[in-house]
């Protein structure tokens, strides 16, 4: 059994319309066996400028719907609600504010602890490219960290 949080990421942004509104979405998997509690999700959006020696990054921290969660339910392959899996929207809308692709790049970042052990950890996921991280659908539901094409 692990004592620290065992956090999976999607490697894909959604992307829907909804009420004519372009809405954004990310989601990770709590694959631990007990509830995580404290879990705290940052997004922020990288732009790399080259400097005398070497590059600088300027981060800019963009806003999430919810941005800290009390408790996600532990995994259980037989929980048909999949309280284990969680979507976060991303209230800026990254198609205009990521508009220098090859300087900018999205890092998610999320820290959680372990309910029983009380050990804490932290897991990151970056996205590189707007027109292959971005995608047109919905997340799958479950541990899939697919998205399921708009039609």
């Amino acid at each position: 059994m692990s004592i620290r949080p065992n956090i999976k990421i999607s490697p894909y942004i959604s992307k829907q319309i909804k009420n004519e509104k372009t809405i954004f979405g990310i989601k990770f998997v709590n694959h631990t066996k007990v509830p995580i509690t404290d879990v705290k999700i940052e997004l922020r959006m990288l732009h790399s400028r080259n400097h005398d020696h070497g590059i600088v990054y300027e981060a800019k921290y963009l806003s999430l719907k919810k941005e800290s969660f009390f408790e996600i339910s532990e995994y259980n392959s037989d929980e048909t609600n999949a309280f284990f899996a969680t979507r976060v929207g991303i209230i800026d809308n990254l198609e205009i504010i990521w508009n220098e692709p090859q300087y900018q790049h999205l890092q998610l970042v999320i820290r959680a602890t372990h309910s029983k052990s009380g050990f804490h950890n932290t897991v990151k996921m970056i996205y590189r490219s707007k027109n292959q991280d971005i995608v047109s659908g919905e997340h799958l539901t479950g541990t899939n960290l697919n998205i399921s094409p708009d039609n």
